[in-house]
């Protein structure tokens, strides 16, 4: 592990690592490659010294920039396996740095896991689908398990399974000419509604509880998921999770409809993987377009 000699703020050092990244005491089996390394970019010292720990103690290596002009010139000589990445910095923040490194060919492929306290955006989170960030963690919401089945996800590289399926899917739509979304809703009326919106121009799917929901998406690979997140037998929070842990499906947006709309559950919804978010009741226009946004 590399750690800066000077750090800017010590009095963060105070600061209660339970309240920056809550970590479960659940014990994680994971093999990781001794060579494999990651770059860590965050201004939160206590955050830098949780995250060095549990990465090191799996057998990653560990090197930090505590600044977003940092983090660019330490790429300019060397190329880590991943990049976890704060979205809020001092001199430069997240987004800025974001777009250097997709702007440069020797870093534009690099895996990058965005890791923030930020109150995400829809328009955040187009710009970072559109920088291919394919993995993102509220601070706050993540547990030791969650960060590093998504650091590996984020790192391994795409098996056969998902590129024949994918090459599977691409040749259904080219035949039908319409693209697939699943509805995954347990209400009746809930269903019937989506169902009269979005008949005729998608192809469409139903399940009617979680389990079927995992089921459905894994034989079908639709190219969207509409999901309720109070579902039986399995709530969508538990399938969304196990749908972005899976390389063949983690590429599926999940668009989450609910009716909670209490402080804090967007966040916990994206934090949980869903792609974007829905609070009922939604207008037809409204469900369209946002379809329209994430399908083209």
């Amino acid at each position: 592990m590399i750690l800066p000699l000077k750090w800017s703020d010590p009095q963060l050092l105070t600061e209660s690592l339970t309240e920056a990244i809550p970590i479960s005491q659940e014990e994680v089996v994971s093999v990781v490659p001794s060579d494999q390394r990651i770059l860590l970019v965050d201004d939160n010292e206590a955050v830098i010294i949780q995250i060095s720990s549990i990465l090191n103690n799996v057998g990653y290596k560990v090197d930090v920039a505590q600044r977003g002009k940092e983090a660019i010139d330490y790429l300019q000589h060397t190329k880590p396996d991943g990049i976890i990445l704060d979205l809020m910095m001092p001199d430069m923040d997240g987004f800025e740095v974001l777009a250097q490194i997709r702007n440069q060919n020797m870093t534009a492929k690099i895996p990058i896991l965005v890791m923030t306290a930020k109150d995400v955006t829809a328009k955040d989170l187009k710009i970072l689908k559109s920088n291919n960030i394919q993995q993102l963690i509220q601070k706050g919401n993540v547990d030791k398990n969650q960060l590093l089945i998504k650091i590996r996800s984020m790192l391994e590289n795409e098996p056969a399974l998902k590129k024949k399926a994918s090459l599977q899917q691409r040749g259904k739509k080219t035949q039908s000419g319409i693209q697939t979304v699943l509805i995954v809703e347990d209400n009746q009326d809930n269903l019937t509604s989506l169902k009269a919106i979005l008949d005729g121009k998608y192809r469409l799917l139903e399940a009617r509880d979680g389990e079927q929901g995992i089921k459905a998406t894994f034989e079908h690979l639709p190219d969207l998921v509409i999901m309720d997140m109070m579902l039986p037998r399995m709530d969508g929070f538990e399938v969304v999770k196990r749908i972005k842990a899976d390389e063949t499906t983690k590429g599926i947006p999940v668009i989450a409809l609910t009716s909670k709309a209490m402080k804090g559950d967007r966040e916990n919804i994206l934090a949980a993987g869903c792609d974007d978010y829905l609070a009922r009741p939604v207008g037809q226009e409204i469900i369209l377009n946002k379809l329209e946004e994430w399908l083209g």
